[in-house]
């Protein structure tokens, strides 16, 4: 609530209201970004995965020459078995080395600061130190974009359709047991690129489905894919044959039940661009662009282009002019409360101890905005846009030392 001093005059107390007023007229809230790609922990995302490696590992080792290699392949690599019978591990993006030993991105035995980007979260590993990213980045520190793809398919166990009317209908073991087949399928898929940059999986819906004379369930799943430095390897088309030639067969009637298609995050509003910039999307993945008049705050290392968007010092000025400069003349010249509906024309000066008990209630009008939890667009010009903020306040510091 905005604290006004009951010892106003009628004439000095409309003019603040009207300042309030003029101030709501562009007040509304800011459109926020909320995503249906829940966000989940990294203990969360990785045992599946994990459990999976391992099984691939195992069954690679079988083999007498591939003993003394496969079960050295550390992180989310995998062992692969060349034509000539002999091991080697696969890496992921964020690993390199003979065994994947070698960490690309080394992270600081404590927190800092800066060490995630995008928005990651750091937390205190029993080693190390980890970082949760957002829900639209991967790798060790975040600093690169997922690619997500979208999977539907029928749900099968043992070969057989799982049946629709016999089905525990929880979604959680639902979600288990699409997202397990799926896993299985994607680790043991021909391409090594796409089957260790995957990254999650996710159930978004499940419903009914008719194959031939039974009732099935038909469920939809999200699948993260972390692409390195090669996004165009995951593009929906090789996905789809990665997961189709699997040796784990999840009984995909080709070309009738599956459906894989690269997610647009863009058109679906689950980017994290600024409200200032365009979410551009290149049929993989998307980027962030600011929109004409804006500049862009990115930092390398730590923020991408397109996430902080913010008015030039000049837009910022001429602003801040547009709305403080009406609050200094109407001052400077008094307003007759005699004369028309809104006080106006002006005139005669306003007494100094009037103006400034107005000035005290302005500026404390301007402290409770300047540090409301409110998200609105009167916040991003107040306080959260950089080039605007500086020169408003230096205009609004302006106006109260002429008068004191």
């Amino acid at each position: 609530m905005t604290f006004i001093p009951s010892y106003l005059p009628p004439h000095s107390l409309r003019l603040l209201l009207t300042w309030i007023c003029l101030v709501a007229l562009v007040t509304c809230t800011r459109e926020q970004n909320a995503s249906a790609l829940a966000p989940r922990t990294l203990a969360e995302n990785t045992t599946l995965f994990e459990d999976e490696i391992k099984r691939t590992q195992e069954e690679t080792a079988k083999q007498p020459e591939n003993r003394a290699i496969c079960p050295k392949c550390q992180g989310r690599s995998l062992c692969l078995v060349s034509p000539s019978s002999k091991a080697s591990c696969f890496c992921p993006p964020d690993r390199t080395g003979e065994f994947c030993e070698l960490e690309i991105v080394k992270l600081p035995t404590a927190c800092t600061k800066d060490q995630c980007e995008n928005g990651g979260v750091c937390d205190q590993g029993p080693i190390t130190t980890i970082c949760y990213c957002s829900e639209n980045y991967v790798g060790a520190n975040c600093s690169r974009v997922a690619v997500w793809i979208k999977l539907s398919m029928n749900l099968y166990e043992n070969g057989k359709l799982v049946d629709w009317s016999k089905q525990n209908k929880s979604k959680p073991l639902l979600a288990y047991a699409a997202c397990n087949q799926v896993t299985a399928s994607i680790l043991r898929g021909p391409n090594p690129t796409i089957a260790t940059a995957f990254m999650d999986c996710d159930l978004q819906e499940y419903h009914k489905i008719l194959v031939g004379n039974r009732e099935g369930v038909r469920v939809t799943t999200m699948l993260k894919f972390d692409p390195g430095d090669n996004a165009r390897a995951l593009q929906e088309s090789e996905v789809r044959r990665h997961i189709e030639s699997s040796t784990y067969n999840i009984d995909f009637d080709s070309g009738e039940t599956i459906s894989v298609t690269n997610y647009d995050v863009c058109e679906a509003h689950k980017h994290d661009c600024s409200p200032a910039a365009s979410c551009i999307w290149d049929g993989i993945t998307y980027s962030c662009e600011c929109n004409r008049f804006y500049s862009d705050g990115y930092v390398t290392g730590k923020l991408l282009p397109g996430r902080d968007c913010y008015h030039s010092f000049m837009t910022g000025f001429l602003l801040g002019c547009l709305i403080i400069l009406p609050i200094i003349i109407t001052t400077f010249t008094g307003v007759d409360p005699h004369v028309g509906g809104f006080g106006w024309p002006p005139a005669g000066l306003l007494p100094v101890s009037q103006i400034r008990r107005l000035g005290v209630a302005l500026i404390i009008f301007l402290s409770f905005i300047h540090s409301a939890p409110i998200k609105s667009p009167i916040l991003l010009f107040l306080s959260q846009e950089r080039g605007f903020e500086k020169p408003f306040f230096c205009l609004t510091l302006l106006y109260f030392i002429a008068y004191f």
